[in-house]
């Protein structure tokens, strides 16, 4: 009887502690899925009984917000002009900071674009929320005849956007040709960099818009300017395949052995990218002095009488020409051997 009981017993024992072990592994279940609800309802309740002060809706390393300092109308007076107005709450939407003016131009209505700059030019410079202008949009949007009328009543040609963008930049990242010489015969800077410090010629020639290029290389565009990078214009060129304007940037003084902050020049990147034709123009073995866009190449001048030609090995004799009628006749030379060391600066680095 004894044994019967002690057997009953640890039976009941093993069935409650099967039970007890389900029903926990349910409840720790029931814990995961409600802690991946967006507002779990026990797991809160459980963690806010040991942390009292714990908050559910405070995001990690979240600090308690302070309250704001009230902006007065002298504050707002105290903002730089001709700058855009920081991103904050109180600062209207791009759409709300658009002028009468950036409206006309948005529309393409010249008529009202024109009586506004007659009736009250004063906001002809005024910026939107991306720091554009009026005419900085009608550049971005390739109004000509916008540009016109703006730069006619007075507006700023050199107003950087919130990237450091000039109309200029703008226009020659677009290849807007026409734009660019209004621009420029209004006194439009070619050398303002943006904000990564690229100028407007590094822009074309990144782009290979060749006849940009050509307009700021004629209207004192520093050919030799560099970005935040070291990156000139022929680097930009080079690295994306545009001989035109590498022969053209060549010709107007570009340093073709100028290097970047990693050491690399424009021979460097015309190999890097694969433009082996470019890497032979700076080379030195196609450049020629005097080359702009458009342009073919010279033709090499046939070797004058009784000089070696190109390509003729060192140790063979220099031919002699026959004279021409009603010239003397020339003397044949004679054969001098030439040694076989190296000359002076024959054997040279194509990278320099």
């Amino acid at each position: 009887m004894k044994y019967y009981t002690f057997d009953s017993g640890v039976r009941m024992n093993k069935k409650i502690l099967s039970i007890s072990a389900v029903l926990l592994a349910f409840v720790i279940v029931l814990l995961i899925i409600d802690s991946t609800l967006e507002r779990p309802l026990v797991t809160n309740k459980i963690i806010k009984a040991i942390y009292p002060d714990w908050d559910p809706e405070k995001k990690k390393g979240e600090k308690d917000a302070e309250p704001e300092a009230e902006t007065t109308a002298d504050d707002l007076s105290a903002e730089p002009a001709g700058e855009p107005a920081p991103a904050e709450a109180n600062v209207p939407s791009y759409a709300e900071s658009r002028t009468p003016m950036m409206q006309a131009v948005l529309k393409a209505d010249e008529k009202r674009l024109r009586e506004l700059i007659t009736a009250d030019g004063s906001d002809i410079n005024k910026q939107d929320t991306l720091g554009f202008t009026a005419l900085n949009l009608a550049v971005y949007m390739g109004k000509g005849q916008a540009v016109s009328a703006l730069l006619m009543g007075g507006a700023n040609p050199n107003i950087s956007d919130v990237d450091g963008m000039t109309p200029t930049a703008h226009a020659s990242r677009q290849k807007q040709l026409s734009i660019a010489k209004i621009l420029l015969e209004r006194g439009a800077n070619p050398n303002k960099p943006n904000n990564e410090g690229q100028t407007p010629l590094m822009i074309a020639a990144h782009y290979g818009h060749d006849d940009i290029a050509e307009l700021l290389l004629h209207n004192k565009a520093n050919v030799n300017a560099k970005d935040k990078l070291g990156r000139t214009a022929l680097m930009e060129a080079s690295a994306n395949g545009y001989s035109g304007i590498v022969l053209s940037l060549l010709s107007l003084g570009a340093d073709k052995t100028a290097r970047d902050k990693a050491g690399q020049t424009a021979q460097d990147y015309a190999f890097r990218f694969g433009h082996e034709d470019i890497a032979e123009i700076l080379s030195g073995e196609q450049a020629q002095e005097g080359t702009v866009i458009g342009e073919p190449l010279p033709e090499t001048p046939a070797p004058p009488a009784g000089t070696q030609p190109a390509g003729t090995p060192l140790n063979q004799p220099v031919p002699v020409l026959p004279a021409q009628p009603g010239q003397p006749q020339t003397q044949p030379m004679q054969t001098q051997p030439v040694p076989q060391q190296a000359q002076p600066g024959q054997f040279r680095s194509n990278l320099k």
